[in-house]
């Protein structure tokens, strides 16, 4: 695999063409989307959707274990 400096044109010709391929290390996403380069109008998004994946994934069950029984919970 060769490493050469191409200008944003060629970068966007090469990826429809799929001459130029792109790795997106997922775990990093939330990160740019925070960083001063990400838009400003989703990090309220990021933000309230990250702290509803952790509320579902850990309150939530032990809640409805506890109401509800072990059937809602899992």
């Amino acid at each position: 695999m060769s490493k050469k400096l191409i200008n944003y044109q060629q970068f966007l010709e090469g990826y429809k063409t799929g001459e130029v391929t792109v790795l997106v290390n997922n775990s990093k996403a939330g990160d740019f989307v925070m960083s001063k380069f990400g838009d400003k109008h989703n990090k309220p998004a990021h933000i309230f959707f990250t702290w509803l994946g952790i509320i579902m994934i850990v309150p939530l069950p032990i809640i409805l274990l506890i109401f509800k029984g072990w059937i809602f919970a899992s």
